[in-house]
C-alpha cells in the first residue's frame, strides 16, 4: 500500500456503529439500502483529493451500487460526487449534485459483461478537478470538473445488495483535524514533456500525446460534448444539439469548420488568460498530414501533395490494419445492432449495415469505448468524422474530413487513405472534430 493508505473494513470487528442494511456476509461488507462513511477512530475524514479502491460484487437482484467523495451538503441539499456501478446491467455513472440538482458527467457501459458473483476491481482518483475511474486496474475515462473543489466526506453505499472488500483509502491532501496526509504524485505533464504514458492535460480534461512525424501533440479522441459546451456558454452561442441521446463524453456532432476553428481559438485564448499555455501555444485542427501521420501514413504519404492527389492512393489499409470487415472492437460503425433502427425507418440515407459486425452503438458512442492505437488515439476510424485544417485541393471549395462515422459501413470510406470532403460551413450530425496543440 501507498504512505498512508488507509485499509477499511476488513474484517468484521472493525465494524462499529453500522448503520441499519449493513453487515458483514462472506467476509465482505455487504449493503442493502444504505451508506457508510469512511471513518478512523470512528472519526469521520474530511478530504478533497483521495484514492478509494475496492472490488464489488453484485448479485442478479442488486441495484446500484455508490461511492461517494467531497461530500459537504445535506440528504435535503446534497453536494457531492458520486460514482454508481451497476455490473448486472453493464452501466457506470459519474454524477456531480450540487445543492439538490443532479449533472450527468459520465454515462458509459462497462468495457465488458460481469457474471453474478464475479468481483469486480474498482479505482476512483479524485485530484483537483480531474475524477479517473479505472476497472480492472484499467483507466476508463478521466472526467474534469469544477463544481464542488470542496473538502468532503466519502461514503460507501448500495441501493440493493452490494458486497464490497479489499477497501483501500489513499488521503492525498492534509484534511482538518488530521496531523499528516502526505502528497502522492500524480501522473500529469506540461506541453513540453507530455509523453503517450504521461500525457498532457488542459482545463478541460482534454489529453494530449506526442505523435510521430508531427511537431503537435494530438487529443486523444474527438473533442467531446461537454468540452463544447463549456465554449458554448461562454462565448455565448446557439448550438444545435444532436437528434439523438448523447452523453457529456460523446463526441460532439454537429459543429462546422468554423465552430471547430472558433473552439480552439477560444481556448487558446482562455488558457493563455490563465497561465496554462504560452504565448506560442494554440489549439487548432491537424493538418491533412498531421492527420496521416496519426493513422499511421505520413510516411508513406507526400507530405507536399494536396489531399485530392493522396485519396484512397494507399488501397486496403485501415486504421485497425488490413482484415477486412473489422475485427471485433476496431471502432463504432454502421453494424448489425443499426438492423431494428432501420427497420423502423431511421437512417434512410444508409443501404444496410455491415455485415458480420457489430459494436453495440446505433449513434455515436463515448470517445474511448474502443481500443487506442499505438499512439494512444481513440476513434482514429468510426464514431464521428473529423474536420482538419486543409482544403481538399486549390478551388478551396471544400474542407477535408477523415476518420469515418457510425454512418458508415462501406470499404472504401473506412480506409485510412480516403478523404472526406464538405464545404465548411456544412453542419453534419455525422460531423465532429479533434484538435491538436502547436508549440512553435
Amino acid at each position: 500500500l501507498e504512505p498512508g493508505a488507509i485499509r477499511l473494513w476488513d474484517a468484521p470487528e472493525k465494524l462499529t456503529s453500522t448503520p441499519k442494511g449493513i453487515s458483514w456476509k462472506d467476509d465482505a461488507l455487504h449493503i442493502h439500502s444504505s451508506v457508510m462513511a469512511v471513518r478512523v477512530d470512528n472519526k469521520p475524514l474530511t478530504h478533497r483529493d483521495s484514492i478509494v479502491r475496492f472490488s464489488l460484487r453484485m448479485n442478479r437482484d442488486a441495484q446500484w451500487a455508490n461511492v461517494i467523495v467531497r461530500d459537504a451538503g445535506t440528504p435535503a441539499a446534497p453536494r457531492q460526487y458520486k460514482l454508481s456501478i451497476n455490473p448486472p446491467t453493464g452501466v457506470i455513472k459519474f454524477i456531480v449534485a450540487d445543492g439538490g440538482t443532479e449533472r450527468l458527467l459520465l454515462s458509459k457501459p462497462l468495457p465488458r459483461p460481469y457474471a453474478p458473483e464475479e468481483w469486480l476491481r474498482v479505482e476512483l482518483r479524485s485530484v483537483g478537478d480531474d475524477f479517473t475511474v479505472s476497472l480492472d486496474g484499467q483507466p476508463l475515462e478521466t472526467v474534469h470538473d469544477t463544481t464542488l473543489p470542496n473538502r468532503g466526506l466519502t461514503h460507501f453505499g448500495a441501493t440493493a445488495n452490494a458486497c464490497f472488500r479489499d477497501i483501500v483509502y489513499v488521503p492525498l491532501d492534509k484534511p482538518a483535524g488530521v496531523s499528516s496526509s502526505p502528497n502522492l504524485p500524480v501522473t500529469k505533464s506540461s506541453a513540453a514533456t507530455a509523453t503517450k504514458a504521461a500525457p498532457f492535460i488542459n482545463s478541460l480534461g482534454m489529453k494530449f500525446v506526442p505523435v510521430p512525424g508531427t511537431q503537435v501533440l494530438f487529443s486523444i479522441w474527438p473533442t467531446r460534448v461537454q468540452d463544447y459546451e463549456v465554449f458554448v456558454k461562454e462565448a455565448k452561442l446557439e448550438w444545435g444539439k444532436a437528434p439523438f441521446e448523447q452523453g457529456p463524453t460523446h463526441p460532439v456532432v454537429g459543429p462546422n469548420w468554423d465552430d471547430a476553428q472558433a473552439f480552439g481559438d477560444w481556448l487558446t485564448e482562455t488558457e493563455r488568460k490563465a497561465g496554462k499555455l504560452g504565448a506560442n501555444e494554440r489549439y487548432r485542427l491537424p493538418s491533412d498530414h498531421e492527420w496521416s501521420c496519426a493513422v499511421d501514413l505520413g510516411d508513406k504519404e507526400d507530405a507536399s501533395q494536396q489531399p485530392a492527389e493522396k485519396h484512397l492512393k494507399i488501397a486496403d489499409v485501415f486504421p485497425w490494419g488490413k482484415q477486412w470487415p473489422p475485427p471485433k472492437g476496431a471502432g463504432n460503425f454502421a453494424g448489425e445492432e443499426m438492423q431494428a433502427a432501420m427497420a423502423a425507418g431511421k437512417f434512410s440515407n444508409i443501404k444496410g449495415e455491415m455485415p458480420g459486425y457489430h459494436d453495440g452503438f446505433v449513434d455515436t458512442a463515448p470517445v474511448g469505448s474502443f481500443a487506442a492505437n499505438r499512439f494512444g488515439l481513440h476513434d482514429m476510424g468510426g464514431n464521428v468524422w473529423q474536420w482538419c485544417a486543409d482544403w481538399v485541393d486549390g478551388s478551396q471549395k471544400a474542407r477535408v474530413l477523415r476518420g469515418s462515422s457510425s454512418q458508415d459501413r462501406d470499404r472504401m470510406f473506412l480506409q485510412s487513405s480516403f478523404r472526406n470532403r464538405y464545404q465548411p460551413q456544412a453542419h453534419m450530425i455525422n460531423h465532429g472534430f479533434r484538435c491538436v496543440l502547436e508549440a512553435k
